[in-house]
């Protein structure tokens, strides 16, 4: 989901690039000590798994991992995606200059929406089994969630580049259950390690 330079209008990714920047300097201004490690951890495996491509049909998608980034980090996860954004954008090449707000906006709203449905399992009878389901769907409706925008996002480029956007969002429509799999085992193993780290940073 890396959108390149000179594809967006420029409404788009600059519209992107002022949202993320406001929204990312409110959340480093409330940012405490105690939330830098694991900030840190969750921004280099997010930054990592970028390397484990799924195939898919005559193309492949890679893993993201927002949905455990925002079950975790909560809104920590706007400056932990933008960083990892910017690293895979300067190592790799991955993205654009100008589209690097908008690419953390679509793939940050998922890992929001995926800390708020993690959130709400709280409503169920307390299990391991109720959490590790939770961790499944909240990563599946991440993925989701940032898929619809990068492909609202494409279809704002213009007819060119509607074909592009309709397979783009099919492509990753596989990865939902594997982002489901890997996150609900993630939070199961961190139910019995360290639980605290679910409670995730709604602030």
């Amino acid at each position: 989901m890396h959108i390149p330079d000179q594809v967006l209008p420029s409404s788009v990714w600059i519209g992107g690039t002022v949202v993320t920047g406001v929204a990312t300097g409110c959340v480093l201004a409330r940012l405490r000590e105690a939330d830098i490690p694991r900030t840190a951890v969750l921004t280099s495996v997010f930054f990592a798994v970028s390397w484990i491509h799924i195939p898919v049909g005559v193309g492949s998608a890679h893993l993201m991992l927002n949905g455990l980034t925002g079950i975790v980090l909560g809104w920590l996860s706007l400056p932990a995606i933008l960083i990892g954004l910017g690293f895979q954008l300067l190592l790799f090449g991955f993205g654009g200059i100008t589209t690097l707000g908008i690419n953390t906006l679509n793939l940050a709203a998922g890992a929001l929406a995926a800390h708020g449905l993690f959130a709400a399992r709280a409503v169920l009878p307390k299990s391991r089994a109720r959490d590790v389901t939770a961790g499944f769907v909240a990563a599946a409706v991440a993925t989701l969630v940032s898929a619809l925008l990068y492909f609202t996002c494409l279809l704002s480029a213009g007819e060119a580049f509607r074909a592009a956007a309709r397979y783009a969002f099919l492509l990753h429509l596989p990865v939902l259950g594997i982002e489901g799999v890997v996150t609900g085992s993630a939070v199961a193993f961190l139910t019995r390690v360290n639980p605290s780290l679910l409670a995730g940073r709604a602030a």
